[in-house]
């Protein structure tokens, strides 16, 4: 069996995080309240009625699993109403058909008002992702009001959008991305800046687009001719968030996003089996550096264990000094289990019937920093090894 043709298809998608443009105002924007009261963006007054309405802006702490104010990490004010404002003048569901071509193209969106944040002088925030709450969750819009201000930057993923010095009147610029990508927001250094952000949920409706046909037709032409032995699994490792990736195991195609649920479609359609399922990874620290959260393609001595039930930051902190996906044992044929935290009992580990398949853009959560085993020895033949946990397709049959 070769898998270079289907490497070489699937290494040639490439999965848009993000997208950019602008929209051009017909009417004046206006944010109407529950109670009626209601403000236009050309109101001298505005920003200070913002402001009024508001109360400071929360963020959600992923590994406390709980939402915490805190100047230093976010500081700005969000108008309390939130999605229950009514936006007048501006309709989102103008700009989806662009944004869909790049973040859903098998699939329409919707766009659902989150929150109006503004962002005076000082107003910043720091590097973060979304946090997600559904499967339906695609990513984030966020549509910039034609206030003027200096700084604000908005970093996403690897570019930097800029927002400030003057603007239209009429004109609205605006980004969408995943969710799972990382953002953050400068500090501001002069005026407002002001923001309407949306959220992107998928619908059942499906999407004719011609441009995602062609270029996952190659994936299907090198699909016609390979056959995977009743005992062999393909492992396609994900590169979009998973939602609930700590549920129970294996999970459905609903948790996957962007090109890899585009992937497992087209296996699917081809007759293959495919599933979801967590996993656990290790690589020694000389292979790569901890903060790196792109696979190498080239990248070797990877050991990967499904995961049989969540690990989650509790069970990061518990890591004993050595850590081994197999029962745990000295050179002398001990057992250690009061210096190795063996994960045995959590893991499936992965024999030589599953071929590992890794996109460019692969991407994994890095735990933690430990001697690691993948056959159980853990004196001196334990490596110090980086551990991450990631997502994969898992692929069997036709």
């Amino acid at each position: 069996m070769s898998l270079e043709g289907l490497q070489r298809a699937v290494m040639a998608l490439d999965d848009q995080v993000s997208c950019t443009g602008t929209t051009v105002l017909e009417e004046r924007l206006s944010i109407m309240l529950p109670d009626g009261d209601v403000a236009a963006i050309d109101d001298p007054l505005f920003v200070e009625w913002l402001i009024e309405h508001g109360e400071p802006a929360p963020f959600g702490d992923l590994a406390a699993r709980e939402t915490k104010v805190d100047p230093s990490v976010r500081s700005a004010t969000r108008l309390r109403a939130r999605g229950a404002a009514r936006i007048g003048g501006f309709d989102p569901g103008h700009l989806l058909p662009a944004i869909e071509a790049e973040l859903s193209p098998r699939t329409r969106l919707i766009a659902q008002l989150t929150d109006v944040i503004a962002y005076p002088v000082g107003g910043h925030f720091t590097l973060h992702k979304d946090t997600p709450h559904s499967p339906a969750l695609i990513g984030t819009l966020v549509v910039a009001l034609p206030m003027f201000h200096r700084g604000g930057e908005f970093a996403v993923g690897t570019d930097v959008i800029d927002w400030s010095g003057p603007c239209a009147p009429n004109e609205l610029r605006w980004v969408a991305m995943f969710s799972d990508v990382d953002h953050a927001v400068s500090p501001v250094k002069e005026g407002t800046r002001v923001t309407l952000v949306y959220t992107l949920l998928c619908t059942e409706v499906e999407r004719d687009d011609p441009h995602w046909r062609r270029r996952m037709a190659e994936v299907r032409r090198e699909l016609a001719d390979l056959e995977l032995p009743g005992d062999e699994t393909l492992a396609i490792a994900c590169a979009r968030e998973v939602i609930g990736i700590d549920d129970p195991q294996p999970l459905s195609l609903a948790a996957l996003r962007g090109v890899d649920r585009d992937l497992a479609d087209v296996f699917v359609s081809a007759g293959f089996t495919v599933t979801v399922r967590a996993c656990l990874a290790a690589r020694e620290v000389e292979d790569a550096p901890p903060w790196s959260t792109e696979w190498d393609m080239a990248a070797r001595d990877l050991y990967f264990a499904r995961l049989r039930r969540p690990f989650t930051e509790r069970d990061v902190a518990s890591l004993l000094e050595a850590v081994t996906f197999v029962p745990a044992m000295c050179d002398g044929g001990g057992y250690l289990d009061d210096e190795t935290s063996d994960l045995s009992d959590r893991v499936e580990a992965l024999d030589e019937t599953t071929t590992w398949l890794m996109r460019p853009g692969s991407i994994a959560t890095f735990l933690a920093k430990r001697d690691f085993s993948h056959y159980g020895l853990v004196g001196n033949d334990a490596p110090e090894s980086y551990l991450y946990k990631l997502a994969a397709l898992e692929v069997s049959g036709p």
